[in-house]
């Protein structure tokens, strides 16, 4: 579940009520997942901007040199 996409798309399903309630909380981590399924994909969605951001300025600088 670090991924943006797979974030999104479970956030996507569950913001639709696609998935029972009942069926996801059955496990700690889907309960949790549930209540914060917004939080979690705009953390990994700025953890992953910021991860392409550097390795896009590294690759630029390396390319100026």
């Amino acid at each position: 579940m670090v991924n943006p996409l797979d974030a999104f798309r479970i956030d996507a399903l569950f913001a639709l009520q696609q998935i029972p309630a009942e069926a996801a909380n059955k496990t700690p981590l889907a309960g949790w997942w549930t209540a914060h399924a917004g939080a979690w994909f705009a953390g990994i969605a700025v953890v992953w901007s910021a991860i392409m951001m550097t390795l896009a300025s590294l690759r630029l600088n390396r390319w100026e040199e």
